[in-house]
């Protein structure tokens, strides 16, 4: 499959590692620009730099855009002319409609949304999309397929993809800053900084884990461990006084409404 990408920052080299990684990409078929990232990012990877975008995206099969939301309809503009017919153009911006993507490119060219996080490198990546108005199935799946490779991929409406960036791409770096607070709980209390931090995040990974693979309610799992006047009920009892749950859920309400904002 030949491959181009356009945006060889963090997460367009996340996902790229991700796919070279799982062995869905050969090096041989990754094309990247001639930017200084780009350069960066294919010697890692043992991937061709072209020139100029339109060089890259020259004869690709599929098209990863990874850049910034502002940028995208001026590079599909500056493209547009280059891209096989064929090509499935995939963009992990937030907020930019497949409307728009659509209207700035010629005929009936499929685009798809993906909203990936970070994870995608090792593999863990929790990842949505949805697809505009002439992508075919076959083409979505190919797509998924890619996605999978990464982690968990879901399909959504488009209407949802705001909240997918509050919930899964910013909500990621929620769970760092929880991460970090439990990890200085932790040394706080006497524990040493590795010890805290391999502890709290294999706590993360477990507790995800158990969701995803038990299916039980976030609650069930919750009360599992919450024994009457226990040690999990005293500090339950300090999150929901300074409102936690509520904090939470207006951070991924405030991100959702930026990647809004973002799109218009």
């Amino acid at each position: 499959m030949n491959l181009a990408v356009i945006g060889t920052g963090k997460l367009g080299g996340a996902i790229l590692r991700g796919w070279v990684r799982a062995g869905l990409v050969a090096p041989a078929e990754l094309t990247l620009p001639d930017r200084a990232s780009g350069r960066v990012l294919a010697a890692e990877l043992g991937a061709c730099v072209a020139g100029s975008n339109s060089e890259t995206v020259a004869g690709a099969e599929v098209l990863l855009l990874a850049v910034k939301p502002y940028q995208l309809v001026s590079v599909l503009t500056e493209i547009r002319e280059a891209l096989s017919p064929g090509c499935i153009v995939v963009s992990v911006a937030a907020g930019v409609p497949t409307s728009a993507l659509e209207a700035a490119l010629p005929g009936r060219q499929a685009v798809l949304r993906v909203l990936p996080n970070t994870p995608a490198q090792i593999g863990a990546s929790a990842s949505a999309l949805c697809r505009g108005k002439f992508a075919t199935e076959e083409q979505t799946a190919t797509v998924v397929r890619l996605f999978l490779a990464l982690g968990l991929c879901l399909e959504v409406a488009e209407s949802q993809m705001d909240a997918v960036v509050g919930v899964a791409a910013s909500g990621v770096a929620f769970v760092y800053l929880f991460l970090e607070a439990l990890t200085e709980g932790g040394v706080l209390m006497g524990l040493s900084r590795p010890a805290a931090r391999q502890l709290a995040a294999q706590t993360l990974i477990g507790a995800g884990r158990m969701a995803l693979e038990t299916g039980q309610h976030p609650m069930e799992l919750k009360d599992a461990v919450t024994t009457p006047a226990g040690t999990t009920m005293a500090g339950i009892a300090v999150l929901e006084r300074a409102a936690f749950r509520g904090i939470v859920m207006e951070a991924v309400r405030t991100a959702t409404e930026r990647s809004a904002e973002l799109g218009r």
